[in-house]
C-alpha cells in the first residue's frame, strides 16, 4: 500500500485515459465509487476499465471507459485481502508506487 490515490491524469475524462497512482490531493481526478455489481465509476462518471481488449493479460494498463453493464473487465471483486481484482488478475501497481 503506497498511501497514494488512481488518479484521471489532469482530470480527463475521454474514453482510453489511463489512470495512474498519484499524492491524494481529493481532486475530483481522484474521485471514484464503488457501484452495484462491483463496478466502479471515476471522473466523468466513467467506469474503470481493463485496457487491452478485455483480455486482462498481466501489465495491462486500467483506463476510463463508457460503462457497458455486459463488459466482464469493469466489474471488480473487493477480496478478503483488500485487493481488487477483475477477469482473474488483480489490480497492482508497478514498481514502487
Amino acid at each position: 500500500q503506497s498511501g497514494r490515490c488512481l488518479d484521471a491524469p489532469s482530470g480527463a475524462t475521454a474514453n482510453g485515459t489511463r489512470l495512474q497512482i498519484w499524492d491524494c490531493n481529493g481532486a475530483d481526478a481522484q474521485k471514484f465509487a464503488v457501484n452495484g455489481g462491483g463496478v466502479i465509476t471515476g471522473p466523468g462518471g466513467k467506469c474503470v476499465d481493463v485496457a487491452a481488449d478485455d483480455t486482462g493479460g498481466n501489465r495491462a494498463a486500467v483506463q476510463l471507459w463508457d460503462c457497458q453493464t455486459y463488459a466482464e473487465d469493469q466489474h471488480w471483486t473487493h477480496n478478503p485481502d483488500g485487493s481488487l481484482s477483475t477477469i482473474g488478475k488483480c489490480l497492482d501497481i508497478e514498481g514502487d508506487g
